[in-house]
C-alpha cells in the first residue's frame, strides 16, 4: 500500500521519509476510531509508549494496531477502542513478559472511506 504525502508535511511534523511505513486495519476490533481497511501511516522512529496512543505491535506473531498503556505495576495493557469488551477484551501483559511484544511504531495518520 502507499499513501501520499506532501514533503512540507513531512518536513513540518519532523518525520524522517524512511521510518514511514504504512499498515492495513483488518477487523472491527479498534471501531470508532479505526475501520477495516483502513490504511494506518507508522513511525518506526517512535516506539516510546505514550499512554492512550495507538502503535502497530507484533505479539507472537501476529501484528496488530492498537491502543496502549503501562500499568502501574509494568505491565502494557493492549486495548480494542471497540466498546463490545465481550467481543473485543482488552489484553494484559504482565511486566515479565511486555518485552516480548514488539513495538514497531506509534500511528500517526490514518486514510479510509467515507
Amino acid at each position: 500500500r502507499q499513501l501520499a504525502f506532501s514533503r512540507e508535511w513531512i518536513t513540518r511534523k519532523r518525520f524522517k521519509v524512511a521510518s514511514l511505513k504504512v499498515m492495513p486495519v483488518r477487523g472491527d476490533s479498534m471501531l470508532p476510531k479505526l475501520s477495516d481497511g483502513d490504511t494506518v501511516l507508522v513511525n518506526t522512529a517512535d516506539t516510546r509508549i505514550v499512554d492512550g496512543r495507538i502503535y502497530a505491535l507484533v505479539i507472537g506473531h501476529e501484528a496488530k494496531i492498537k491502543t496502549l498503556r503501562r500499568g502501574a505495576d509494568g505491565s502494557l495493557i493492549i486495548i480494542s477502542e471497540n466498546p463490545d469488551k465481550r467481543t473485543y477484551p482488552d489484553d494484559v501483559v504482565p511486566p515479565t513478559e511486555a518485552n516480548d511484544v514488539y513495538i514497531i511504531g506509534r500511528a500517526v495518520q490514518r486514510a479510509g472511506d467515507l
